[in-house]
């Protein structure tokens, strides 16, 4: 007995699987060519940052571990993306369009993990974020240089702000 199939377009995202089992003749099966995945959520982190150089930094590393990147700049879109479910919310506490401490109490009291970074210099706006219940408070160096990291230990299921 042989066995012979082959999948054709079949246009209007429609394909065709065609099969023949020896003389037995060809059974035709039409199939959707993409599959309606709208109803999977994709794991995704929420920026709220308005510097290009870490949005940037911020998009690579969420692609390089497979998570999407949703990026806001007021804090009724904070709110409003919450909904959404975000695995983490990375936060620039320098973001002028936004009142970062009230962020990271919006985003605590809906029970997101908070990363955010701000230079080192500016030590009272570390212990305002921390005081607030920031998971983890970074210098911007150390933010760019390790925000690849910080994300595959998301992915693999470990704490973020656990140094």
């Amino acid at each position: 007995m042989t066995l012979e199939f082959w999948a054709l377009p079949r246009g209007h995202g429609l394909g065709e699987l065609h099969i023949r089992a020896g003389a037995r003749g060809w059974a035709i099966i039409v199939f959707p060519m993409q599959p309606n995945l709208s109803s999977i959520a994709p794991r995704k982190i929420l920026a709220v940052m308005s510097d290009l150089m870490f949005t940037v930094k911020v998009l690579d590393a969420a692609k390089r571990v497979g998570l999407g990147a949703q990026f806001v700049k007021t804090d009724q879109d904070v709110a409003a993306q919450l909904g959404a479910g975000p695995v983490l919310v990375i936060l620039d506490l320098n973001c002028g369009s936004v009142n970062p401490i009230e962020v990271i109490r919006t985003v605590k009291a809906a029970g997101v993990p908070v990363i955010s970074f701000v230079s080192h210099v500016q030590t009272g706006l570390i212990e305002a974020a921390q005081d607030a219940g920031c998971d983890l408070v970074m210098a911007r160096s150390a933010f760019s240089a390790g925000i690849v990291g910080l994300l595959e230990k998301l992915t693999a299921g470990q704490r973020v702000g656990s140094e």
